[in-house]
């Protein structure tokens, strides 16, 4: 991925309303559609400046997290929320570490209309 390309979210449904909202009005897909930029921009953000009190309100109390920091078996958002700070900001794109190699697949819920 190109260095000018990191810290941009970019969703691989096109925008397009019908086939994939039926029953949804274009201002509530919108609606749907700016609540998913806006949640993965704060883990984004807070990737990118080293401050996980940044990415905090993307997940819910009791989000799961999984994966290897190096040898190390990472688990929990506690795991990533002190990785984060840990490793502070990700300068020229290097994000947690000069060796890190990330892969994220993100599991969006809605719970109380957020």
């Amino acid at each position: 991925m190109p260095a000018a390309s990191f810290g941009h979210v970019w969703l691989l449904t096109p925008f397009i309303v019908a086939p994939y909202c039926r029953g949804m009005t274009n201002t509530e897909y919108q609606n749907e559609y700016d609540g998913i930029l806006k949640t993965l921009q704060l883990y984004i953000d807070g990737s990118k400046q080293g401050k996980s009190e940044l990415m905090r309100p993307a997940f819910q109390p009791h989000a799961s997290f999984f994966g290897y920091a190096g040898e190390q078996l990472a688990s929990g958002t506690q795991f990533l929320f002190d990785w984060i700070d840990k490793n502070g900001p990700a300068p020229n794109s290097k994000l947690a570490g000069a060796n890190a190699r990330v892969s994220d697949v993100f599991t969006l819920l809605k719970c109380d209309g957020e």
